[in-house]
């Protein structure tokens, strides 16, 4: 298969893969629903439906697409409370969310650990 080939199909599989994944995954309480939302309306943009990076908007940013990357190991061994601190806060060009609550950045926190470990597992 061409590179070029290889990395559209690549492009496409990928968000069906991880819409899949997410639907199999058994997760209990309504923070993962919540979270979802919110993952998709206030992080999806810049970091992709399924976490691993937008390139486009990498592109537009004019930041290395590793940076978007929410899948990367690095980010998957971040605490809890780390990522709930980064959502709020910011970091680097991401900006604060303080117009979430508390809860909200907790339940958006779990359902990206729980999309990270469900990418893990497969």
């Amino acid at each position: 298969m061409k590179p070029l080939t290889m990395a559209l199909a690549t492009f496409l599989f990928l968000p069906a893969f991880f819409i899949f994944i997410i639907q199999k995954t058994q997760v209990s309480g309504q923070s993962i629903p919540s979270g979802q939302k919110l993952f998709e309306n206030r992080c999806a943009r810049c970091h992709g439906l399924n976490a691993a990076g937008s390139p486009e908007m990498a592109k537009t940013l004019k930041v290395d697409p590793v940076k978007l990357n929410l899948m990367k190991e690095s980010v998957v061994r971040t605490s809890r409370a780390r990522l709930e601190k980064l959502v709020a806060g910011g970091h680097g060009r991401m900006p604060r969310q303080e117009h979430l609550t508390p809860g909200q950045i907790r339940s958006l926190v779990k359902y990206l650990q729980n999309l990270q470990k469900a990418f893990v597992l497969k």
